[in-house]
C-alpha cells in the first residue's frame, strides 16, 4: 500500500503505559516510517501522559523514519526509565524533517532526553520546546534535543529548565556526537540562560551561542534572521509563536429556536470554545446579530491570547422590545488571529415572536347600547396592528378580522 499523509488529528488526555523494553511509544503512533506507513504528519495535536521504558518515546511519535512532521504540537508529560531516546514531540528522529512544530510537556529519563526530540540525525527547523527536561544518572539531556550526530537545528528555541544528574546537559543539545557523525549544525537558535546558568549550548562542547535571558527571549530583536511571516511575538509578553496554527471554533446550539420579549423567555447565551495552537498569539472571538434586513442589531468582541487549550466564551443576549421586533435573526460568530486567512465563521438563527397578549379592541361601531334590527350589522373599531379580532354573539363566533397596520 502507498504511504499515507495524516492530518488534522487531535487526541486529548491520552494515558499510555508501556513496559516493552524494545517498544516505540508515541501519543499518536509508536513508529512513523515512509517505507511502510506514513509519508507526512501534518497538523497533529496530542495532550496527556505517557509512562514508558521502551526504546523510544515521544509525545507525538516514538520514532520517525523518512517522513516530514510539520505544523504539529504535543502537550504530553513523559515519565521514562530505561528508554534510549525520549522527546516531548519525537523520541527518535531518523532521517526525517521536523518543521514548524513544538512541545510543551515535561520530560524525564535516564537516557537521551530533549524537550522536543530525544535523539536526532536529521533536521529540526523553526520549532521549539518549553517543557522542563530532567535527566537521571548518565542521561544526555538538552532543552531542545537530547543527543544527535548529524542534521541541522535552525531557527528554533528552548525555554525549559534542564536538570541533569551525572550526564551531559546543554541549553539546546545534550550530546552533539561528533565521534559518530559530523555533529549537528546549529544556526539562529536560542535557549534559556536565566534558568540554566552554567550550561553551554551543547553539553560536550564549549560556548554559549544562543544563550539568552528569558526577558530577551520575549523581544523580536533577539531572533536574528527569523521570518516574521512564520513567527510572531508580543513584545515583552510572549515567546515567539508559530503563525501556521489557525483557530478551531466550536459553537454550542442555542437553548431554543424561538424567543420573545417576555420575562423568562427573553435571554440566551452564545457560548462555545476556541482553540489556537499559536501559544501567545492575540486571538479574538466576536459575534454579530443581524435582523432580516441585514441590519446590525448588536455585537461584541472577546479578546484573549491563545493557549493551545480549549478556551471558552460566553456572550449573554437579552431580547428587548426597543431593539428586537418579531422576525428572524442571524448570529455570526467569528474567531480570528493575526493571520486574516485563518478566520473561522459559524452561524446560528433564531426567531423573535410576539407573545404579549394584545389589549382588548375598542369597538367604535356600533356604539355601546346601540339597538338595531339589522341581522348582519357591521362591527368596526381599533386594535393592535396585526391582532386577530373575533366577534362572538351569544356564545357563537360571528366573524373574525385581522387589524391592519394602522390598527
Amino acid at each position: 500500500r502507498e504511504p499515507a499523509t495524516i492530518y488534522n488529528v487531535r487526541l486529548e488526555n491520552v494515558n499510555i503505559t508501556s513496559s516493552n523494553a524494545n517498544g516505540q511509544v508515541g501519543g499518536l503512533v509508536g513508529i512513523a516510517s515512509a517505507s511502510s506507513t506514513y509519508l507526512m504528519l501534518d497538523r497533529i495535536s496530542v495532550t496527556g501522559d505517557i509512562h514508558s521504558n521502551g526504546f523510544s518515546t515521544g509525545g507525538l511519535v516514538g520514532q520517525t523514519s523518512l517522513i516530514a512532521l510539520v505544523n504539529s504540537d504535543a502537550h504530553v508529560r513523559i515519565y521514562s526509565v530505561g528508554n534510549t531516546h525520549v522527546g516531548g514531540l519525537v523520541g527518535y528522529n531518523g532521517n526525517s524533517i521536523i518543521e514548524k512544530s513544538y512541545a510543551t510537556g515535561d520530560v524525564s529519563s535516564d537516557r537521551n532526553a530533549g524537550g522536543l526530540v530525544g535523539y536526532s540525525n536529521s533536521n529540526v527547523l523553526k520549532s521549539y520546546a518549553t517543557g522542563h527536561v530532567t535527566g537521571v544518572g548518565n542521561a544526555a539531556i538538552g532543552g531542545l534535543i537530547g543527543a544527535g550526530n548529524s542534521g541541522t537545528v535552525e531557527d528554533s528555541y528552548a525555554t525549559g529548565t534542564v536538570t541533569r544528574d551525572n550526564g551531559l546537559a546543554g541549553g539546546l543539545v545534550g550530546d552533539n556526537n561528533i565521534i559518530i557523525g559530523s555533529g549537528m549544525s546549529i544556526a539562529n537558535s536560542y535557549w534559556n540562560l536565566s534558568d540554566n546558568p552554567g550550561l553551554n549550548t551543547t553539553g560536550n562542547q564549549s560556548g554559549i551561542d544562543g544563550a539568552m535571558s528569558l526577558d530577551a527571549m520575549k523581544e523580536w530583536v533577539t531572533y536574528i534572521g527569523w521570518d516574521s511571516a512564520i513567527w510572531g511575538i508580543q513584545e515583552d509578553m510572549s515567546h515567539p509563536y508559530l503563525k501556521s496554527f489557525s483557530p478551531v471554533l466550536r459553537v454550542d446550539p442555542l437553548s431554543s429556536a424561538t424567543y420573545s420579549t417576555e420575562l423568562g423567555d427573553n435571554q440566551f447565551m452564545i457560548s462555545g470554545y476556541v482553540r489556537d495552537g499559536s501559544i501567545g498569539e492575540p486571538l479574538e472571538v466576536s459575534y454579530t446579530i443581524k435582523n432580516a434586513s441585514n441590519g446590525t442589531v448588536t455585537q461584541d468582541v472577546y479578546a484573549i491570547n491563545a493557549t493551545s487549550s480549549n478556551q471558552t466564551f460566553n456572550f449573554p443576549v437579552t431580547i428587548d422590545e426597543s431593539t428586537y421586533t418579531p422576525e428572524t435573526y442571524t448570529i455570526k460568530i467569528t474567531a480570528s488571529d493575526s493571520v486574516p486567512a485563518h478566520e473561522q465563521l459559524q452561524s446560528l438563527t433564531f426567531e423573535v415572536e410576539d407573545k404579549t397578549p394584545p389589549a382588548a379592541p375598542i369597538i367604535t361601531i356600533p356604539s355601546n347600547g346601540h339597538m338595531t334590527n339589522n341581522a348582519t350589522p357591521t362591527v368596526s373599531g381599533t386594535s393592535e396592528a396585526g391582532a386577530t379580532v373575533t366577534v362572538v354573539l351569544d356564545g357563537t363566533v360571528a366573524g373574525t378580522a385581522t387589524a391592519g397596520s394602522n390598527g
